[in-house]
Formats: structure tokens, sequence, C-alpha cells
């Protein structure tokens, strides 16, 4: 097994555990402090939203350039250093707009929750933590080396933040020692990776070669990162502004409720990301032969393939979620957020059953539709934001962001068969819908056991023996294959 095979399977088990640890935290930890809870999640939502300002698209560039760069003998032309010193710059820059504009943020956020109000600040220092901790991390995977960045970042933070929240709710913190503490937990992680790197290639940590900036290369590294910094705005309005907006407008309270909602709606994609990171190098080498006829074949199969997987993921999560909320302690948080989890749930099975419209676009040469139409995104969320959030609370801001990513979705799915003449649904896709529904109809008919635990087994077994037994057609091949031996 080569580097590349065993990172990159270290890396995936790193991430399955850093779900179950997520989960475990989401259903027993996070709703005993839900403003305190919702206190963190909103610095990191709106310090990570800034992040393009402070590292000016340097994300994009590390990978696509490096390779320029590369001469240990010459300590990679400085260009780590070079990074710190863009990223340092932005800070900077970020520090003085903040100053340039503290009355007018003061003002807007008087009568908002004292919570926010205080902490506010703190959110500069954070966007400097997160974007070294970003940069080092993207830095590092050019020597192939995933691991290790990833359990920082995955264990230890998803470790970190649980156990700040059990300090403040077994009184050894209050609010501003939790605030100090996630920020200290961001120091580590950035220190942890300098060392680590230090460790690996201690040439990376060498001076700037200013010389090798010729104007020529220097246009391209800045042309491309502009690139790179339209993108990142456009996802993070389009994917982090919800969290935000929800705090500014509604309180840390409804933050919590939210994101501790969205984390539930949010498994419902993981099949999502494991079957893009394996199929786009194949839409990859099909676009470069040409060969259209596989890249549609693999847009049909893997849109059935994951609507399967969504629409039996969020199914389970409906008929379980009342005798979720009686089962666990805290339980009426998750009573609270059901239909944000409805909204958002039922956006993912849009994400889904597009399927791989992203590498699709991204691998032809009209990839830059895609920031056109991440910008798109970003534009409505906000709007539908500003509009819903003063009227529904959380559910609003559920219902802008699934509004947009159904919007999203149908632009990305028209503009790919506008151009190629592909589209991922079939009679089959119906089928899955039909019977997802009918599983939920014959589940809501049944009598309801009187203890919980009970009661989500029984009704969760009924149900996918309606589902697994109307899609047998569908599933059966797939499993052959998977089940026959590989010669």
């Amino acid at each position: 097994m080569g580097i590349i095979q065993r990172q990159g399977l270290k890396k995936s088990l790193v991430q399955y555990v850093g779900v179950l640890i997520g989960a475990f935290s989401t259903f027993f930890i996070f709703p005993l402090a839900v403003p305190q809870y919702g206190l963190l999640r909103f610095l990191l939502a709106t310090a990570t939203l800034i992040l393009p300002l402070v590292n000016w698209g340097t994300n994009t560039s590390i990978l696509r350039f490096f390779p320029e760069f590369r001469d240990p003998e010459k300590g990679h032309q400085g260009f780590l250093s070079l990074l710190f010193l863009v990223i340092g710059f932005g800070f900077v820059w970020v520090c003085l707009l903040a100053w340039i504009g503290k009355p007018w943020i003061m003002q807007h956020y008087a009568d908002r929750d004292p919570l926010l109000r205080q902490n506010l600040v703190y959110v500069l220092p954070l966007s400097f933590l997160i974007a070294l901790t970003y940069m080092l991390t993207i830095y590092t995977s050019n020597f192939l080396r995933v691991v290790v960045p990833t359990v920082l970042h995955e264990l230890v933070l998803k470790l970190s933040i649980p156990g700040l929240i059990l300090l403040y709710v077994y009184g050894l913190a209050d609010e501003r020692q939790l605030v100090y503490g996630l920020l200290l937990v961001y120091l580590f992680i950035v220190l942890s990776l300098s060392f680590y790197l230090y460790r690996l290639d201690p040439p990376s940590f060498s001076r700037p070669r200013f010389d090798f900036l010729h104007a020529e290369r220097l246009k391209r590294i800045a042309n491309y990162s502009l690139f790179g910094f339209l993108g990142s705005i456009g996802s993070l309005l389009a994917f982090q502004i919800d969290t935000f907006m929800v705090g500014s407008l509604s309180g840390m309270y409804a933050t919590g409720i939210y994101s501790l909602a969205l984390f539930i709606a949010g498994t419902i994609d993981i099949p999502m990301r494991s079957l893009q990171s394996i199929t786009a190098p194949i839409v990859a080498d099909a676009w470069q032969r040409r060969d259209l006829d596989k890249i549609a074949g693999l847009y049909r199969k893997t849109s059935l393939i994951l609507l399967v997987a969504g629409c039996g993921l969020l199914a389970l999560i409906w008929i379980n979620l009342e005798d979720l909320a009686e089962f666990l302690p805290k339980g009426k948080v998750f009573r609270e957020g059901r239909y944000v989890i409805l909204l958002l749930g039922l956006a993912k099975i849009s994400d889904l059953a597009t399927s791989i419209n992203n590498p699709i676009i991204n691998f032809s040469k009209y990839y830059r539709f895609n920031l056109y139409a991440v910008l798109f995104l970003g534009l409505s969320n906000v709007l539908l934001n500003l509009w819903l959030i003063p009227r529904y609370q959380i559910v609003g801001a559920a219902l802008a962001s699934a509004c947009s990513l159904f919007a999203f979705n149908a632009l990305k799915a028209g503009f790919i068969y506008y151009r190629f003449e592909m589209q991922p649904f079939t009679a089959a896709s119906l089928r899955i819908l039909f019977f997802a529904l009918a599983g939920l109809g014959f589940v809501y008919v049944l009598p309801e056991l009187a203890a919980p635990l009970p009661n989500m087994l029984f009704r969760s077994a009924c149900f996918a023996l309606i589902f697994v037994v109307g899609l047998w057609p569908i599933l059966r091949p797939e499993l052959e294959q998977w089940l026959r031996p590989r010669a």
C-alpha cells in the first residue's frame, strides 16, 4: 500500500471518529448549554466569513504554485514565509476595517443578545488563527501528509468544544473563559501544525526570496488568487451565512438550536462527500478522453445511489425525532429545531439528487460557471435570510437555505443539460421518492409502543422493510456488483 492510500485510509478513519464524537456531543453535551454553544458556533461562523479578507485567496494558490517554488536547497524560495506575510497583512487590514467600522458595528448590535455584544471582538483573533490553521494544513499536504493535520482539526477541535461546554456546565468556566478556551485551542493547533511541519521539512521555514517573484509570476499568482478569493466569498455566503445571520438577528439560544439541527441534517450528505472524492478523478479522466457517455452514465448512477441514501436517512431521522427528544436529556431542543431539520434535509436531498454536477462542470471548459453559480447562491441566501429570519426565526433561516440550494442545484443541472445534454433523473428516481413516502405513510398508521427506544427500533425496521423491498430492483444490481469477486 502506497503513501497516498495509507494516508487516505487513515484520514477517512479519523474523519469517521470525528463524526461519532460530533454526534455524541450533539445529542448529549451541547443541549446542556444551548446559548453558550450557540455563542461558540456564532464566533466560528463569523470568523470563517471574514477569512477571504484575511488570506486573500492564498488557500487556492498553495497547491497550484508550490511546484514552481519547490526547491529544498533554497528553502522552497521562502514560499511558506510569503504565505505568513500575506495572512499577517490581511489580518492587519481586517483590524483596520473593523476599527473604522466600529461605531456602525456597535450601533447595529446595540440591542442584540448581550452574549454576542460582549464577545464580538474575539472574532478578529479567531479569524487569524483559523486562517493560519487552513494555510498550514494545505501547505503540509504538499508533502503527502494529511493525517496529523486531520487529527488536529477533526479530533482536537471536536473534543475541545464539548470539553469547554462541560467546563461551563459544571461551573468551572464562565462564558468569557469559554471564548478564551476556544482561542487557546486554535493557538495550540497552529503551534502543533507549525512544529509538525518543521520536523517534516525544515527548509520550508526559510526567509522569502523576493527576487524569485518576478512580475510575470506575481501576476499569475495574483490572478489565480483573485479567482479563489471570489469563489471563497461566494461559498461562505452560500454555506456559512445562515449561522451568522441567525446569531445576529435572533440571538445565541436560537443559534445553538440552529447549529444542532444543522449537524443532524448534515449527516444526510455524508455519502455525498465520500462518493465525490471517488468519482472526481473518474470524471476528470473521462473529460480528458471526451467520453461523454461515461460521464452521463456516472451522473445517473451516482444520483440514484445518493437519492436512495438521502431519502432513507432523512425519513429515518424524521420518524424518530419525537422519540429521540423523549429519550435524550434536554431533548426538547431537538423538538424546537424539527422543522429546521426537515427543511435543511430536503435541501440536502436536492444536492444528492443532482449528484456530481460540481465535478462535471469543474473539469469542463465551462468551469468558471461554478463561480457564478456559487455567487448567485450566496447573494440569494443573504437576501432570503434578511427577509425570512425576522418573520420566522430559525425556520426562516432554514427556508432561506433550502430555497437557495434548490435554485442552485436546478441552475447547475439546467446548465449541464443545456451544454452537454445530460441529466441525472430516470423513472427509478420517481420510484425512490414514491417508496420513501410510502414507507413514511405506513409508519404513521402503525400503533406506537410505550417506550421511546423500542418504538424507534420498531418504526425504523418497518420503514426499512417497505423502502428496501420497494427498491430491491434498483438495489440488487449494485449489491451483486459489490459482492462479485474481483478478478
